[in-house]
């Protein structure tokens, strides 16, 4: 009876140490994930913030697109006004 007590106490403790490690290796996994989520949130802050800016870019490009387009039809003109002052200018 005592040989079966001193095993099942040896196999208690074996349980206890194995049970000890998962603890360790679960607080690291769970450590990593809190960090990991941490990371993704700051991600997430930054995109957005970067979305908005893209946005602006977007916006900015289609108004300079929008008077290009409207100009297209003066550059002809403004070209020809600037090469006649040019001839009239005199030389020096």
């Amino acid at each position: 009876m005592m040989a079966e007590l001193t095993a099942l106490k040896r196999r208690v403790a074996e349980l206890e140490g194995e049970v000890a490690g998962e603890k360790v290796v679960t607080r690291h996994i769970l450590e990593k994930l809190n960090r990991l989520t941490d990371l993704v949130i700051e991600t997430n802050m930054k995109v957005d913030g970067l979305s908005g800016k893209v946005d602006r870019i977007a916006s900015d490009v289609a108004l300079t697109r929008a008077q290009l387009i409207a100009l297209e039809p003066k550059i002809a003109g403004i070209v020809a006004d600037a090469l006649r002052d040019a001839w009239k200018a005199p030389v020096s």
